[in-house]
């Protein structure tokens, strides 16, 4: 049996292609952006690791260990491991990570370098689209200091 055509259906699932298109234009940016944390302990530029690779191997070796976890008999949502992996850092965005010594001696620059974390994350969420509620709620369970329990099944 065939469907009829439904132009609103058309036009709802372009809708939602156009918002994760948005989104994965923005996050195209993470190929640039340097992680700067790194930049005083390395002298060439080509060994500084971009934020798409950082988050590639940060998620790899987050989803690998979870794995081996779950074969291990650990209760562990192997999905939720992944998808905080991959969003941990996301709001370096637009104004790279802080280095920790530098963040430890100058309060005041961790203080703002968070504040533009915290703007980078409501601008990637903004474009996110019908998921963006689950990115933000992904976003900001990344950086809490308990994330731990957040890796159990719910």
């Amino acid at each position: 049996m065939l469907r009829r055509f439904d132009p609103c259906r058309v036009q709802s699932y372009t809708n939602k292609m156009k918002d994760i298109i948005s989104l994965l234009k923005v996050l195209q940016m993470t190929r640039n952006q340097p992680m700067y944390g790194y930049q005083l302990s390395i002298r060439n530029k080509v060994d500084v690791s971009d934020l798409a690779q950082h988050h590639y191997l940060v998620t790899f070796i987050a989803w690998q260990l979870a794995l081996l976890a779950e074969k291990s008999g650990a209760k562990i949502d192997v999905r939720r491991t992944v998808e905080l992996a991959m969003v941990h850092d996301l709001g370096e965005l637009f104004g790279g990570d802080i280095n920790f010594y530098y963040a430890r001696a100058f309060p005041k620059a961790r203080v703002a370098a968070k504040g533009m974390q915290q703007e980078a994350k409501n601008f990637l969420t903004s474009t996110g689209g019908e998921n963006a509620s689950y990115l933000k709620t992904i976003m900001d369970q990344a950086e809490e200091k308990n994330w731990m329990k957040l890796l159990s099944p719910v």
